[in-house]
């Protein structure tokens, strides 16, 4: 027999056997020889019964239940993070950079100036065409224009920017504490 069978089968026998004593004795039956069959019952249905109500509105989740939803919980936390750090870092480091300048400086203010090179040309037509700035033609930009407020981020580019940062600035703080 199992481990778990144990408990079960003693809590079953203990009130089986007081069932019985009082059953021999001729007493009537009552609400406390009701009680002690559901105890006798009680453990070997509990595994398919998620919650019982009982009498006076009371509700009791069993034991089982409460530590699977706690493990499955624990297990979409842990996916949650996974999910969040792959989207995070989805992007390059230098193409962020230039996201969350156009970001910051559509907020503050401020110039981010167009360089008319090839590669400041590929990283705006990765950001465009990913969805995280809004569509402009690149064609029309001219050396030395400043690019904000002239070109603006999706709403997908706000929260990549915003979801990033508050992710560095949280591990930043994790790291300080370990090293404190």
């Amino acid at each position: 027999m199992s481990k778990n069978v144990w408990p079960k089968l003693l809590v079953s026998v203990v009130a089986l056997a007081s069932l019985l004593l009082v059953v021999f004795k001729g007493v009537e039956v009552q609400s406390g020889i009701v009680a002690l069959v559901a105890i006798a019952i009680l453990p070997w249905v509990a595994a398919v019964i998620e919650t019982m109500e009982l009498p006076g509105g009371g509700k009791v989740m069993f034991r089982e239940v409460q530590e699977t939803v706690k493990r499955q919980e624990e297990q979409l936390n842990e996916q949650q993070k996974i999910i969040t750090q792959l989207v995070i870092y989805s992007m390059s480091g230098y193409i962020f950079e230039l996201l969350a300048k156009l970001y910051h400086g559509n907020r503050d203010g401020g110039e981010y100036l167009f360089r008319d090179d090839e590669a400041m040309k590929r990283d705006l037509r990765y950001l465009r065409d990913h969805g995280y700035l809004e569509h402009f033609y690149i064609g029309y930009l001219n050396d030395g224009e400043n690019l904000i407020g002239k070109i603006r981020l999706t709403p997908v580019g706000n929260f990549l920017v915003e979801l990033r940062e508050q992710f560095q600035a949280r591990s930043a703080a994790e790291a300080a504490k370990r090293l404190a």
